[in-house]
């Protein structure tokens, strides 16, 4: 039996998702709303390309009858897990999939929820704020002094230095970003000093497949998203990592990110992601743990290869991290450590243009910015 994956959204994540299951004869379809058009839709390597414009859940359930056996389900952003698992049954019957109950995902996801869960297990997690509403951070400075990490619901943690920034960044908001937002201490150390563990646990809640690596660079600076690491060996995060999960009866992909405070030689929970993967996760395949291969064979067979990660493999995004790169160590360690990369987010020769893509949306962007800067 030919088997079939469904790989949710157009992003980058999506992307490296995709890469991790090219030329290993699987029917690979990508589905992805008209909101989010990011590389993975110019990339050639799925059979077929959706775009839903009346919601992932529905148009899941509309394509899945097309499939004469169940296809693998593999999400790549928070939102789709969000709607998965709080509308299961409506994809039951078409999809393989493992995903934690919802009580699991949304204490996970939901980052108030967590911080209380963690304290009260005696987590090692920086010391927090749960914010319910802005009035309440009129004048939160006074009790997290500048800088602090500011979290919302279903976006990125951002450290804030300034009034300014922390007024500019809630004026982005959606109304759902408000659900649950925290203010967590600024904890010391580099971007070099942050570390991550990716896991894929069974049904039953055992740990298959388990990778390490740490971050070199992120960008934006300081607050953003990896954009060169490497596969290194961790076994103290391996342990915490499966010990947290464990206690929930966790099943499926998940992963946690921790940052080394050197001042109290601890590594501390920065946060988890759960029912998703990560963008980094291509690093996976040139380690020798290729995660959304390893899931699809489990959800087909339920056995899981026994594979050990390879250290030293070297993952960059070519784009954040020349943007990184230009503000730390310049353009001659940048160009060395595209050199030295082992797999990378957008270019591949067999499949071209996704890195063109991107290049296209950086350029206008910047020219629709400059436009507008010239108006004002």
């Amino acid at each position: 039996m030919k088997k079939s994956a469904v790989v949710c959204g157009f992003s980058h994540t999506s992307l490296s998702t995709l890469r991790c299951l090219a030329d290993k004869d699987i029917d690979v379809w990508l589905v992805g709303t008209e909101d989010r058009m990011g590389p993975a839709y110019f990339s050639n390597i799925p059979q077929r390309k959706i775009v839903c414009n009346n919601g992932l859940v529905q148009c899941l359930s509309s394509i899945g009858k097309n499939f004469s056996e169940k296809p693998a389900l593999l999400l790549t952003e928070d939102s789709q897990v969000v709607d998965l698992v709080g509308n299961i049954a409506s994809i039951n019957e078409y999809y393989r999939y493992l995903l934690p109950p919802q009580d699991t995902a949304n204490l996970l996801m939901d980052k108030s929820e967590f911080n209380n869960y963690a304290s009260r297990r005696g987590y090692r997690i920086p010391k927090t704020r749960v914010v319910t509403n802005r009035r309440e951070l009129q004048h939160i400075e006074h009790e997290f002094p500048f800088p602090f990490l500011f979290k919302p619901y279903l976006l990125h943690s951002r450290k804030i230095n300034t009034r300014s920034e922390l007024e500019n960044y809630i004026d982005s908001f959606a109304e759902i970003n408000f659900k649950s937002m925290i203010i967590q201490e600024w904890v010391p150390g580099g971007d070099d000093q942050l570390y991550f563990c990716f896991l894929f646990f069974d049904r039953k809640s055992r740990p298959r497949a388990i990778f390490t690596a740490k971050k070199i660079r992120q960008y934006p600076m300081q607050y953003g998203t990896t954009s060169f690491c490497i596969s290194e060996a961790n076994p103290y995060i391996v342990e915490e990592s499966i010990r947290i999960f464990r206690e929930l009866h966790y099943r499926g992909f998940c992963s946690i990110e921790y940052k080394y405070d050197s001042s109290k030689n601890e590594y501390i929970i920065m946060e988890p992601t759960v029912g998703r993967f990560n963008q980094q996760v291509a690093l996976t395949d040139a380690a020798g743990v290729n995660f959304p291969l390893l899931i699809l064979d489990y959800l087909y067979s339920d056995e899981v290869e026994n594979v050990s990660q390879m250290n030293g493999k070297y993952w960059i995004y070519e784009t954040n991290d020349f943007f990184s790169a230009m503000k730390s160590v310049g353009i001659i360690e940048y160009l060395r450590s595209l050199g030295r990369a082992d797999t990378r987010v957008l270019f591949s020769r067999r499949d071209p243009l996704p890195l063109f893509a991107e290049i296209y949306d950086i350029t206008t962007k910047k020219l629709r910015k400059t436009v507008k800067g010239k108006v004002i």
